[in-house]
């Protein structure tokens, strides 16, 4: 996630914020779907969490930079106003995913299926969103 957010950002004047955005989601998405089904034949549980967790980790590097950027091009003198509540709204909406995957774990009588349906859950509003994605200000400029 960390390698993809850097190159991401600093192509950002060159793909602008929607591609980035659009393709991120998307990989995300995919990435989140494929951890909700069983590993292929021959590839073992711990490979197939590592293959899906890269997908998830590169959409997410691939979307926030320009996510971020997108924001904060909305209001450029309102900067701070828009990080702290985007940083509060990111991290509210962690704690309540995790609070209640966590909850329907804890009650579930199949665990593991219930994680794959949980999985399942959060790749379908990313997958949703992305249409919107066209709503988002490019911002493509040349150097």
């Amino acid at each position: 996630m960390v390698v993809v957010a850097a190159v991401a950002a600093m192509s950002l004047r060159r793909t602008g914020y929607r591609v980035p955005m659009a393709l991120g989601f998307t990989l995300t998405a995919a990435g989140l779907m494929a951890t909700a089904v069983p590993p292929p034949l021959g590839v073992t549980p711990f490979v197939w969490l590592s293959l899906t967790g890269l997908l998830v980790g590169a959409g997410m590097g691939l979307a926030m930079p320009a996510a971020n950027n997108a924001s904060l091009r909305q209001d450029p003198l309102r900067v701070a106003s828009a990080t702290g509540l985007r940083t509060t709204l990111r991290q509210l909406g962690a704690m309540t995913s995790i609070s209640l995957a966590t909850a329907i774990l804890v009650r579930s009588l199949d665990p593991g299926l219930a994680a794959a349906w949980i999985f399942a859950a959060y790749a379908v509003p990313l997958l949703l969103i992305v249409p919107l994605v066209r709503l988002v200000p490019d911002n493509r400029v040349g150097w």
